[in-house]
């Protein structure tokens, strides 16, 4: 699985830019890496709230679920940005996987055990956190800066193949086999996305010390902001519109269904990933964010 998927990513590359060929497996291995992520979390995550509503949980603990998980996340990120430098962001990567893995498995085992929601939402927070803090600072130190944006829109592209694979399959598993199949796939899928990422070493020194007092806030904080609008939107989308999807509209055949209608969405996105790469490397990045 590793060599047949980093070499589909090098051989796309290297039709189209040349400069990554004398050094692409650090790339390499984050795209795939990435993209079997994605397809793993996808195959899951949109029907999270369907799955909880029909093994028998209330829409306001649906809602409690999902914001707790955001909630945790506030008070993991500091700790997991400690954690990366101290031992590099691929470890960090290979740990947040094992935590997604747990949550998934306690997912599966739900409706035997009756596990408390606030345990799986605290496992998969420190999963979500730990990923993308890895996951920003890998690669943002594999990247190049003349042709960072192809790069961003071509890693867009990988994690929107997984996300558009993920949904549909996991639909149809799901209605066909039964959701534990859909949740044991997701848990293999997670377990092929380690393999990649040891292929190089870390990209980063470790044991490293992080010191906030510096810290240039007040450069940021607009960004902070509008990322915190940014977040709050798409914490809405992902928790609201399925179960809407699932409860009043796809009353039958529900994983099906939102799974088809998720991927078509998706599809979609992974055309514009390539239009928005290049309006960054045009910097016109403002632009960008102005007419989204």
């Amino acid at each position: 699985m590793k060599h047949i998927g980093q070499g589909l990513v090098t051989a796309l590359l290297q039709r189209r830019h040349h400069w990554r060929r004398l050094n692409f497996d650090e790339l390499g291995e984050l795209y795939t890496s990435l993209m079997l992520r994605s397809m793993g979390i996808s195959l899951i995550g949109i029907f999270l709230p369907v799955y909880l509503y029909k093994t028998g949980y209330s829409l306001p603990a649906i809602f409690l679920f999902i914001a707790s998980i955001f909630a945790f996340r506030c008070f993991i990120n500091v700790p997991a940005a400690y954690l990366i430098a101290a031992k590099g962001p691929k470890h960090v990567m290979l740990y947040s996987y094992g935590f997604q893995i747990i949550s998934l498995l306690l997912l599966l085992t739900l409706p035997d055990y009756h596990w408390p929601l606030w345990l799986v939402a605290f496992s998969w927070a420190i999963a979500s956190s730990l990923f993308f803090l890895a996951y920003n600072v890998d690669f943002s130190k594999v990247l190049h800066s003349e042709h960072g944006g192809k790069e961003i829109g071509f890693m867009a592209i990988m994690e929107r193949i997984g996300a558009t694979l993920g949904p549909v399959i996991g639909g149809l598993v799901a209605t066909f086999l039964g959701t534990e199949w859909m949740i044991s796939i997701s848990i293999v899928l997670f377990v092929l996305a380690v393999i990649p990422l040891f292929a190089t070493p870390e990209p980063t020194k470790t044991h490293q010390h992080l010191d906030f007092r510096n810290f240039p806030y007040n450069t940021v904080k607009r960004d902070m902001l509008s990322f915190g609008a940014f977040t709050t939107e798409n914490i809405l989308s992902i928790t609201l519109w399925p179960l809407f999807i699932g409860v009043v509209i796809f009353t039958t055949n529900t994983y099906a269904s939102i799974g088809a209608v998720t991927s078509l969405s998706t599809l979609a996105a992974i055309f514009s990933a390539k239009l928005i790469g290049q309006l960054v490397d045009q910097k016109r990045g403002v632009d960008l964010l102005r007419w989204s």
